[in-house]
């Protein structure tokens, strides 16, 4: 129902009611101070005609007292019901036709004026004491019966012009009221009626305002809702600001991610490369090792498995020349991915201060729908939305950075990794260079052979002992590189996730048309 009408009908009733009671009020008053007036009236009158006829009844002239009591009777005959005389003994002197006596009982014996009998709304009856001469002596009694019949016709009169008139101004009051109500209400009501009915159709453009000015309540109101409505507006730009950012932000990071994830994947080829290279050199020293074996049995073989086992050394040493310029690029790759993977990190502490100002905003505008009780739900729902999108985002941000924490602990582990089978194939390309020394010595020195060939199997042991470790490093640097790779997809999954919620979160917040 409408609060204007009920404001109006309930006034109407209140006002109604009040006017009846200050009408029955006013009628009892009137009433009583007129009957009031009247028996005072009556007395008066009474104790005239007492001291006009109290001669006459003293010497018992009945015409005079007739006489006298007629015009009195004919002058108040709307009034007065009956005058009976007695005299001092209760004889009885006159009275009017149909008129009921007392008896001498019902008059006091030290009766001096005029004493009340009885009296009712309707009827007054009095007994006066009569008195004549310079003493005052009493000669007899006047019973007077006055009626109230013209008080309560005045009464019933006056009644049902109050009621017309009291009728007359409950209705003027009634139609003032309504004007008053209709225009204290009536604007202030269709202007908040009317910008809530187009916020909630739809069009949340947020520039709108109340335009009501006033110094009451409902322009203190007009007031508020307006501060309110600018400060969600301010709210709102600056998180669509901020969303714009972070699907910028989430943008970058993925194209960074991207291409770290492309780096991981060559890094990855290269390392298997490596390790099957070293596969191969550790077959090729194993060969090293049976040929020098071999020519212990023989000086001439020997000789010949000294220059065989020369020439392959030589391979060797430039394979393991390759082997340590391939391991030195692989280390300045590994070194590459974990600067990039500072600058991820740096990257994505921006995303999550971005985040925490999000939820903070989001916050601040649940607060001010909260102030708006109802008219605030719809906002509510809103910032609600807004603050998950930025709990999902700083979740996402913390997997991430978790990841590149695990990578960047990885990338630094294949750093050593790398670093070692690089002095590794240092030491590795030393001493096949000094196995080389040693068989050119051998050829050249044939009478040294059996000792020096002692040596060489020695050398080649160790050798052979350094490419397996090696080889079993370059293996678990493949295993890690694996897992780089991994989680490198994983990263660009959650950098994909990122910019989604990103633009989610700029789609919801376009329904404010925020360019209006």
């Amino acid at each position: 129902m409408n609060i204007r009408r009920i404001l109006i009908a309930g006034t109407s009733v209140l006002i109604a009611i009040a006017m009846i009671i200050i009408l029955i009020t006013t009628w009892n008053i009137s009433m009583k101070a007129l009957h009031e007036s009247s028996k005072k009236s009556f007395l008066q009158a009474t104790n005239t005609i007492a001291e006009g006829i109290a001669t006459s009844v003293r010497f018992k002239k009945l015409k005079a007292v007739e006489g006298k009591l007629t015009p009195f009777i004919e002058e108040n005959q709307d009034a007065l019901a009956g005058v009976s005389i007695y005299l001092k003994d209760g004889q009885h002197l006159y009275d009017v036709p149909g008129q009921s006596r007392i008896t001498a009982e019902q008059i006091s014996a030290d009766l001096k004026s005029t004493q009340i009998l009885s009296e009712t709304d309707e009827q007054l009856s009095l007994v006066t004491a009569l008195r004549s001469g310079k003493k005052a002596t009493l000669v007899g009694y006047m019973y007077t019966n006055w009626q109230f019949s013209f008080v309560q016709q005045v009464g019933s009169d006056m009644l049902q012009q109050a009621f017309i008139i009291g009728s007359l101004v409950l209705i003027g009051t009634l139609l003032l009221m309504f004007l008053f109500i209709r225009s204290l209400l009536g604007v202030p009501f269709d202007n908040f009626i009317g910008l809530t009915r187009k916020l909630s159709s739809g069009d949340c453009n947020l520039a709108q305002r109340i335009t009501y000015h006033s110094n009451n309540e409902f322009g203190q109101l007009a007031q508020y809702i307006n501060k309110f409505i600018a400060t969600l507006e301010t709210s709102i730009n600056t998180i669509h600001s901020s969303s714009t950012k972070v699907a910028g932000i989430a943008n970058d990071l993925e194209s960074n991610v991207e291409n770290l994830e492309n780096q991981v994947s060559h890094q990855r080829t290269e390392i298997k490369d490596s390790v099957h290279l070293g596969e191969n050199l550790q077959q090729s020293v194993e060969e090293v090792k049976l040929k020098v074996e071999t020519a212990s049995s023989s000086l001439e073989e020997a000789v010949s498995s000294a220059q065989t086992g020369q020439q392959q050394l030589n391979q060797a040493v430039d394979q393991n020349l390759e082997l340590a310029e391939n391991t030195r690029k692989s280390f300045q790759v590994a070194d590459e991915l974990s600067t990039q993977t500072e600058k991820v990190t740096t990257i994505l502490e921006i995303i999550r201060n971005i985040a925490d100002q999000t939820n903070l905003l989001a916050l601040n505008a649940a607060i001010e729908a909260a102030r708006a009780g109802e008219n605030g739900r719809g906002f509510a729902v809103v910032a609600d939305e807004v603050r998950t999108l930025a709990e999902k985002t700083s979740t996402s941000t913390d997997q991430v950075e978790e990841i590149l924490v695990h990578l960047r602990r990885s990338s630094t582990e294949l750093t050593k990794t790398m670093k070692q089978g690089l002095e590794h194939s240092d030491a590795c390309v030393e001493n096949l260079q000094l196995t080389s020394s040693q068989i050119h010595e051998v050829i050249t020195k044939i009478e040294y052979t059996n000792t020096l060939n002692s040596d060489v199997v020695e050398t080649n042991h160790n050798q052979y002992g350094s490419m397996t470790g090696l080889i079993d490093k370059l293996g678990i640097l493949d295993e890690q590189i694996d897992e780089m790779f991994s989680e490198s997809q994983n990263m660009t999954n959650y950098s994909k996730a990122l910019r989604n919620n990103a633009g989610q979160m700029h789609s919801n917040l376009a329904v404010f048309n925020l360019n209006k």
